[in-house]
């Protein structure tokens, strides 16, 4: 996928505050930087001692770079040398910058401060197949009372604990025989239950597994940011799983920092949530994702955090299991054994 967006404004900003770039540059660590009156900011590259070597030009709001010592590097704006630096793609390195003046990464891309220094970005949208304006309906919190608030032991077999259902808010109806699992977005506002058949043999009764109470888009969640918020905010890092189930079961074990795409890959919006936490990520999906498969993923995030994996390399997981399938003492095992892709 490609990018629709126009830097042109963000770019002005910064040559009519040129602060910023001198921020921009120390974050790369770049050093010695000197603004020279207001046609160029100089500097050294990272590992280089030539005080001169990077040149930002200011002579117009394009923000040309030069880099006299680096034969490879052929020149552009701001952000082509940040992504050079960094090593990251060009849609990096304008999420590097915008995270740097304190841009949240949300759907419309809305800036959570009211400091009018940073009134100049408009909004930029991510080229794909989906409708952008999207968005999930949110259900009345009294629809939970039509379902028993309960504990199921199909759970508890499945090592989610008696306390971490009550967390999630684990319900069951009598009426469908289904454990239902509701399903929130970041604020905590109600989006569907994903009700799971208790039936044994619901396969010869060809009666779905999963379905879901209220049509929802999945990809603008990230399922157990509500209620792990605090773990997640004050954590080094953001464990990322597939299903509901392992956000419940990573709880049940004390690991708290957890939250589900609920699938195989991840979204723009969820990307972008994730990427405005400024936290390292490990990648803890399930076993038939191949390392070649979670590389993809690790380099959306290339240039602005590290990334991990949790991999079974000792074959301890069978076909489809999480990480955490095996209980609390494989999931350790696992985890301690994480190894890092970018």
């Amino acid at each position: 996928m490609g990018w629709n967006l126009t830097s042109k404004q963000l770019k002005k900003h910064l040559f009519e505050n040129p602060t910023l770039i001198i921020t921009i540059l120390e974050e790369l660590d770049c050093h010695h930087i000197k603004h020279v009156r207001d046609k160029r900011i100089t500097s050294a590259l990272p590992d280089g001692d030539n005080t001169t070597s990077v040149q930002v030009i200011l002579l117009d709001d394009g923000l040309g770079t030069v880099v006299h010592t680096r034969a490879d590097y052929k020149g552009g704006d701001i952000f082509e040398f940040a992504s050079y630096i960094k090593g990251c793609s060009f849609r990096n390195s304008l999420m590097f910058v915008c995270r740097l003046l304190n841009l949240e990464y949300t759907r419309d891309y809305v800036k959570p401060t009211t400091n009018e220094t940073y009134g100049f970005l408009q909004s930029f949208n991510r080229i794909g197949t989906h409708n952008d304006d999207v968005e999930n309906i949110v259900i009345d919190e009294s629809t939970l009372n039509d379902y028993i608030r309960c504990a199921h032991q199909m759970f508890l077999d499945d090592n989610l604990s008696v306390d971490s259902q009550y967390k999630f808010g684990i319900h069951y109806d009598l009426h469908q025989h289904r454990i239902l699992t509701p399903i929130r977005d970041t604020d905590g506002c109600l989006i569907t239950f994903k009700g799971r058949t208790v039936c044994p043999d619901y396969k010869e009764k060809d009666v779905m597994k999963y379905i879901a109470y209220y049509d929802y888009y999945a990809r603008l969640l990230l399922y157990g940011y509500y209620e792990n918020y605090w773990d997640i905010i004050t954590s080094d890092e953001i464990i990322l799983v597939e299903s509901e189930k392992a956000v419940i079961q990573a709880d049940s074990y004390g690991t708290n920092n957890v939250v589900a795409l609920s699938k195989k890959k991840i979204s723009d919006e969820q990307l972008f949530k994730l990427i405005s936490l400024n936290k390292d990520i490990v990648l803890a999906l399930d076993k038939d994702v191949l390392i070649n498969e979670l590389e993809v993923i690790a380099e959306e995030f290339k240039g602005l955090c590290r990334v991990y994996a949790v991999y079974d390399t000792n074959n301890v997981l069978e076909g489809k299991q999480s990480p955490l399938d095996r209980g609390k003492d494989v999931w350790n095992e696992l985890y301690e054994n994480k190894i890092r892709i970018i």
